[in-house]
């Protein structure tokens, strides 16, 4: 009877450790999940400012180029 709660003591305790060491990377692991999605909405503000400021300045070149079309036209 007593092997048995020698035994079972001992599972318990090595059951109990596991489940520390289990919490322990549940915890790294929503931590590195969060620094994902902290580096994933910054990557995504930076693409969104350099896509508006390509199309800004896309618009800017074509008004320039017809500009300059346009002077070349008056004025051969």
């Amino acid at each position: 009877m007593r092997a048995a709660i020698y035994v079972l003591s001992i599972i318990c305790v090595t059951l109990l450790l596991v489940n520390f060491h289990l919490i322990e990377q549940l915890h790294k692991s929503k931590e590195r999940e969060l620094e994902c999605k902290f580096k994933y909405n910054t990557s995504q503000t930076l693409y969104d400012l350099t896509r508006d400021e390509v199309l800004r300045l896309e618009e800017e070149n074509q008004i320039l180029g017809s500009l300059l079309a346009e002077q070349e036209i008056i004025s051969p």
